[in-house]
């Protein structure tokens, strides 16, 4: 770090689990603030706002503030503004502060139901919602919709597959479900391009939001996933570091182009 003013910290995988905090998290956090460097949380988490997430790992003894947050939830107000959404009718996967997130951006939430007809389906996590039938009644609605000649915007602000739930334990999140849903579109009518556009991680917004916020510190990116933290890093142009105790491994597997970090750790003590 000695070469950094800032670090732009992911959450799961890195600093917590569903479970509670990483080992050396809190430390961690703390250190970079008594060297006087800068701490911004980027996460790809649309199913809490700011002071949530930032009062969740309060409770585990993790300092951050709500100002300090770069949730990937943010991002849909810029993306219905771009659109010219406001007003626009939005079924919304999440819980309670997904819904809230949509309002903040200027949508109006519509019904989780197979007759519906908005003008957004946005998937922004995994919960609060029973999770197969809603899937089900969803990709129902957006099928009919698209038959009727009116197909709706697809919006996915969290586009991970995977989130570390506890040591060894993993679970599906949003960006399964989209997978679903486009894999229904897709068989029913064949052919059909309709697909989710992704906000967060891996594009690069999130990471170069958190990098603007900086002051013109030189920042570096800390993340567990190589297909999301370290591909959006990279295309922000930032270095990074691989923490290997959430979803990715290193050295990988396969041979593809995917993303390098900079630096490989095993933990953050």
């Amino acid at each position: 770090m000695q070469h950094y003013g800032a670090a732009l910290v992911d959450a799961y995988g890195v600093l917590v689990d569903n479970s509670g905090p990483l080992a050396g998290a809190a430390e961690f956090i703390a250190r970079l603030r008594d060297s006087g460097r800068q701490v911004r949380l980027v996460t790809n988490d649309a199913s809490r706002l700011e002071h949530t997430i930032a009062a969740r790992l309060g409770r585990f003894g993790i300092e951050m503030h709500a100002d300090e947050v770069v949730s990937s939830g943010s991002l849909l107000e810029s993306y219905f503004d771009d659109h010219g959404l406001s007003g626009a009718t939005t079924m919304v996967l999440g819980p309670p502060d997904s819904l809230a997130y949509v309002r903040r951006a200027g949508g109006q939430i519509a019904p989780l139901a197979t007759d519906t007809r908005c003008d957004v389906v946005a998937v922004c996590d995994e919960d609060g919602y029973p999770f197969l039938p809603t899937v089900d009644d969803v990709a129902t609605a957006v099928i009919a919709m698209v038959e009727a000649g009116a197909a709706p915007r697809l919006v996915l602000p969290n586009p991970d597959l995977l989130y570390p739930k506890s040591a060894g334990g993993y679970g599906f999140t949003s960006g399964a479900a989209a997978l679903l849903i486009e894999a229904a579109i897709g068989r029913r009518l064949p052919g059909c391009t309709l697909s989710f556009e992704e906000l967060g991680k891996p594009e690069p917004a999130l990471f170069a939001r958190a990098a603007a916020s900086v002051d013109g510190a030189t920042a570096i990116a800390v993340g567990d996933q190589l297909e999301t933290d370290i591909a959006s890093a990279c295309r922000a142009g930032l270095d990074t570091v691989l923490v290997t105790t959430g979803v990715s491994r290193w050295p990988k597997t396969n041979n593809d182009d995917g993303p390098i970090p900079t630096v490989v750790a095993d933990s953050l003590i």
